[in-house]
């Protein structure tokens, strides 16, 4: 091997990263022991001369504002302490990726890109996943294929819950994959990348799979198909051909500038973004109206029924009634429904402190039950365990606040959400709670219970929502 080709083999295990100059250290000291410094600060300079390379500071001052440039966080996310390093007073950081390791004024940050046409994909052979679409699926795919390779900038990939939108994914990324380019599945979440990893890994071997959180063990490996984090993607650039933006709308991705800058940064020039969701946002619906964002809608779930549609009822006297541990009549009803049909039940509430008391009214109420009721919260250390139990059928009623919202599948599952008209509940929320309910073919009696002093505005657009997707499903696929 020759110096022009170790020079572009070595640089191969850096593309497409952006990190602070003590990383590199960390990351060449890690993979490349036998480099010495003057080796190394030779490739150093042919990058940079190639252009392959940047360097700049990591926090700078432009037109009298601060601004961290690895992860795009504005003056409002700087702060200022006296450095060892630089050995100034007031030398500036940024909270808003401090947990990626701190960021500062007199820190380097070293961008690892080269132009589009220095770069030569080289394609690869990929064993075909063994699933099966169905045929409305197997349409959205070839839609979502055409506007990646008409490289359209973004998509909104609008699935219903329970649509089976990873599965439809997964001829977009093979082809690619094929192709030799790179594919980024990010993620609000490390749970998310956590579950959602070993099935990709299942389907895409060979290595072609990589997870990305904190503490990962994949956390210095760059793959042809990476899951991430969104705040991993603060260590990227330019590095993917496709991102897919899972839960796009959901915390902390929404309304946060600086992880929307990071995420964007990471896409090469000429990829596609798919922003894929169940509950698009508002600004989301009015350019996919007026013709600004390209949309691939799959209105219905992957066995071919409708999603239930909430019943909203009246209940002025419930949240007392629960105070009182006095048993209230719709509720006796419903669970008799949910009973009849050998059916669980998720309890959502608005707040932290009202899982335990809502949890105790229903052991009173129904002490038949009393061991097959128990609650869960975010700040619940006994979440994971308590969760797989309500899985295996061991709790049948769990009370839960709006962590459960999203990501949770239990065959036969009913909804009841009390206080639905609390703030807490917005459209896009009251919709993914919806969602938990008819995810399986097998049982399709579940349904879903709105409670409320008032019917709001929320609860209203969730239920037209609902009824749109069903409405869509029927008259796009006949049936």
């Amino acid at each position: 091997m020759n110096m022009k080709q170790e020079s572009e083999y070595v640089y191969s295990f850096w593309e497409g990263r952006l990190l602070l100059d003590q990383e590199v250290e960390r990351f060449r000291t890690l993979h490349f022991p036998q480099k010495s410094e003057d080796e190394w600060q030779e490739m150093i300079q042919q990058w940079r001369e190639k252009n392959w390379l940047s360097v700049f500071p990591a926090i700078q001052r432009r037109s009298g504002r601060w601004k961290c440039l690895r992860c795009g966080a504005d003056q409002e996310l700087i702060f200022f302490t006296p450095c060892g390093r630089c050995e100034r007073d007031t030398c500036a950081s940024c909270k808003h990726c401090l947990l990626l390791g701190r960021a500062r004024s007199c820190h380097q940050l070293y961008q690892f890109v080269r132009e589009e046409p220095d770069r030569a994909p080289i394609p690869r052979i990929v064993t075909p996943p063994s699933i099966q679409l169905t045929a409305k699926q197997l349409v959205a795919a070839q839609k979502l294929s055409v506007y990646v390779k008409q490289q359209a900038p973004t998509v909104l990939f609008w699935a219903v819950t329970g649509a089976g939108k990873t599965e439809t994914m997964i001829p977009v990324i093979e082809l690619l994959i094929r192709q030799g380019k790179s594919v980024l599945w990010c993620t609000p979440r490390q749970d998310v990348v956590k579950e959602l990893a070993p099935r990709l890994k299942r389907m895409f071997p060979d290595g072609l799979v990589s997870e990305h959180y904190a503490g990962s063990p994949d956390e210095w490996m760059l793959s042809p198909l990476m899951i991430a984090t969104a705040h991993q993607t603060i260590r990227m650039a330019h590095l993917f051909d496709l991102v897919i933006v899972d839960e796009a709308d959901a915390f902390p991705l929404e309304g946060n500038p600086a992880l929307e800058y990071s995420i964007q940064r990471s896409k090469r020039t000429g990829g596609t973004m798919i922003l894929l969701t169940a509950t698009p946002t508002d600004s989301w619906i009015r350019k996919m109206r007026k013709g600004e964002l390209p949309t691939v809608l799959l209105p219905c779930r992957f066995h071919g029924k409708p999603m239930p549609c909430p019943i909203w009822k009246r209940e002025t006297n419930l949240w007392r009634q629960i105070k009182s541990h006095t048993m209230n009549g719709t509720i006796q009803r419903i669970l008799g429904e949910i009973t009849s049909t050998d059916g669980q039940a998720l309890w959502f509430v608005p707040r932290i402190e009202d899982v335990k008391v809502v949890a105790e009214w229903l052991k009173r109420g129904f002490p038949r039950d009393e061991g097959k009721v128990d609650f869960v919260s975010s700040t619940d250390e006994n979440r994971t365990s308590k969760i797989l139990r309500f899985r295996n059928g061991s709790i049948l009623h769990l009370v839960t606040t709006t962590i459960l919202e999203r990501g949770i599948t239990v065959p036969q599952c009913n909804v009841i959400v009390l206080r639905a008209d609390h703030f807490v509940y917005d459209r896009a929320s009251l919709v993914q709670i919806a969602g938990r309910v008819g995810r399986s073919l097998q049982y399709q009696a579940g349904k879903v219970w709105f409670l409320s002093n008032h019917k709001t505005e929320p609860i209203c657009q969730a239920i037209r929502e609902i009824q749109l997707l069903n409405r869509e499903a029927c008259k796009e696929f006949g049936g």
